[in-house]
């Protein structure tokens, strides 16, 4: 059986995916920078499992992730199309986002040692790096979740 996930309901999902990653990043950057206690390890795990339950229910069950992954023979014309606005989209929007990452983590390598942690490590680079390749693989599944008037949710 299948029903229909309306476009305000998959907003809101997409913008608590967002929320829950961003929250994810600095509880996981605080414990890096400052030292891990039992709070923010747990509150960090917390939200983790709470991302990969909003990115289930949002691009997995609504087969959004499998259709942005999809091998174009296996599309039809306007599934094509669909994808290739979303993708060209969501390139335009994280080529931006990464600039503006990149340039951040070379300005902070490069004057002052903010983003080496106690041990050493640059984590907020790889922390980056990390989410870029999440944000990569979702944000034209995003972009069709915000934007189309139908999604079919499985059950």
């Amino acid at each position: 059986m299948s029903r229909i996930f309306s476009r305000p309901r998959r907003r809101i999902w997409v913008i608590a995916n967002y929320l829950i990653l961003t929250a994810f990043i600095i509880l996981f950057l605080l414990g890096e920078y400052s030292h891990w206690n039992i709070w923010i390890t747990s509150s960090t795990i917390l939200f983790f499992i709470l991302l990969v339950i909003s990115t289930i229910q949002l691009y997995v069950r609504t087969d959004l992730w499998k259709l942005t992954h999809t091998k174009t023979e296996k599309l039809d014309e306007r599934e094509m199309q669909l994808i290739l606005q979303a993708t060209q989209n969501s390139y335009k929007i994280l080529g931006a986002f990464s600039l503006l990452i990149l340039f951040f983590i070379f300005l902070t390598v490069r004057f002052n040692f903010l983003t080496i942690t106690h041990r050493g490590d640059y984590s907020f680079g790889l922390t980056i790096v990390m989410v870029l390749n999440y944000l990569f693989n979702i944000m034209p599944a995003s972009i069709i979740a915000w934007s189309e008037k139908e999604v079919i949710l499985k059950t």
